[in-house]
């Protein structure tokens, strides 16, 4: 995915906001296909009412939809999936969230998010490794000590009990 512009409140296209901002951020083949058929489907739809379609995300009346209205729908969505109003922008702090979660080097994460300085993402993230390191710590110290106390089937089923919780919690810790 190309990064060479942005959209502001009154619609209008403008350039990023710094030469960092320019940026190719790669993306998963199952997002790709699901963007062409919509891409796809709306190009059919505007068909039917004789416009042509240039942009994924359109209302058919005006190039983009406005902000207000995409902030209906998404609240639509997650109403009904019954989950928490993270608003646009909180999808771009779960992306790097997930993506630190899993390993991802800082410097990545800056390219991706298109941040100009590696500060700005370690200010605004870095939390989130020394929360992950106090977890990562807690769970080797209470696998040391099952291993120690326990034997047998008790100590699989503990240290599997041990590792679903540390997997819920996006914590993933090598036992053995």
């Amino acid at each position: 995915m190309h990064i060479t512009k942005t959209l502001n409140r009154e619609l209008e296209i403008n350039s990023p906001k710094s030469k960092a901002s320019y940026r190719d951020i790669d993306i998963d083949l199952a997002t790709i296909d699901m963007l062409k058929q919509y891409k796809l489907r709306q190009t059919k739809e505007a068909w039917k009412i004789g416009q042509r379609e240039s942009v994924v995300f359109s209302d058919f009346i005006h190039e983009y939809p406005s902000s207000s209205k995409l902030k209906r729908r998404l609240l639509t969505h997650f109403k009904r999936a019954g989950v928490p109003n993270i608003g646009f922008h909180g999808f771009r702090h779960t992306h790097a969230s997930l993506l630190l979660n899993s390993g991802i080097p800082y410097k990545e994460l800056q390219h991706r998010l298109g941040h100009s300085t590696l500060s700005m993402t370690m200010d605004t993230y870095s939390h989130l490794s020394k929360e992950n390191a106090k977890s990562s710590i807690i769970l080797r110290n209470c696998t040391k000590s099952t291993i120690r106390e326990q034997k047998g089937s008790k100590l699989k089923s503990n240290i599997s009990r041990q590792n679903e919780k540390a997997n819920n919690n996006g914590i993933f810790v090598d036992f053995i």
